[in-house]
């Protein structure tokens, strides 16, 4: 295949994705029993239910905008890309196995693992052929040093997947054991999202000056993400006091990057 028809195929790919994170966006805004009768989940939905979709829909918000970003240059993103394909066609494994972990099975869960294995696998293959452009290294502090401790913040979302019971206990009221296998799908899904979102902004840390846009984009969202996640549900009801610690953490962190960043570029004006 000639090297503008893979690039063309890379786009078309990446389309795909930005076309699937726009269809998960309104998940976390309609009603809940319409979901259920939708996805044939017989159950009744929680206040945990909503707080978990929504969490859900804010991350498909920011994959539909880092999809978008990717799309304009490859050839400038073709690192970001190899880590973000791996992790992609990671995530369809990790789907399969939460899916038989949690117990959840609807139509949907039972062939999206397969499509995303697919897609990343097949978009890491074809950007392994993509020129790539010249990225220096630069430590900006305290810029850098910010995003390596939010990436650390995130990666900690690993304990969720692999001690699920103890650290939902840990971080909510609600016990785990009264929670859906959707519910619990979906915790595992985000915490997910979180963790493997880690890897991406480590990379991000030191090539700041290279990938402004993509630092704001990363930095902005996960502020909105935490302090949406605090402030629109009641916290005390939702969380402990180690979960409204953590979410707090990650607000101060998140607001100091996005501030960091804009007063960064205002300097070099």
């Amino acid at each position: 295949m000639k090297y503008n028809n893979k690039k063309r195929f890379l786009n078309f790919l990446l389309w795909i994705c930005v076309m699937a994170c726009i269809t998960g966006i309104p998940w976390g805004f309609f009603p809940l029993q319409k979901i259920y009768s939708y996805i044939g989940f017989n159950g009744t939905p929680s206040y945990m239910t909503r707080f978990l979709f929504t969490q859900q829909s804010l991350f498909f918000s920011f994959f539909f905008l880092y999809f978008l970003l990717l799309k304009k240059d490859v050839e400038k993103y073709k690192e970001i890309l190899s880590i973000g394909t791996c992790l992609i066609g990671f995530m369809g494994c990790f789907m399969y196995v939460l899916k038989c972990r949690t117990g959840l099975i609807y139509w949907c869960s039972i062939y999206e693992p397969f499509i995303w294995l697919f897609i990343g696998s097949s978009m890491f293959l074809l950007n392994l052929s993509i020129k790539t452009k010249r990225v220096n290294k630069r430590l900006l502090f305290p810029i850098t040093v910010l995003f390596r401790i939010l990436s650390f913040l995130l990666v900690l979302n690993l304990c969720n997947i692999f001690y699920p019971k103890e650290i939902w206990d840990l971080l909510f009221r609600m016990p785990y054991d009264s929670a859906s296998s959707l519910d619990k799908y979906i915790f595992g899904l985000v915490s997910g999202f979180c963790a493997f979102s880690s890897v991406i902004i480590y990379y991000l840390s030191n090539r700041i000056s290279n990938f402004a846009h993509m630092a704001k984009l990363v930095a902005i969202f996960f502020f909105i993400f935490f302090a949406y996640s605090l402030i629109s549900f009641n916290p005390n009801k939702l969380y402990t006091p180690v979960g409204i610690t953590y979410i707090a953490i990650n607000i101060l962190i998140t607001f100091s990057s996005s501030y960091s960043l804009f007063k960064l570029k205002k300097n070099e004006k």
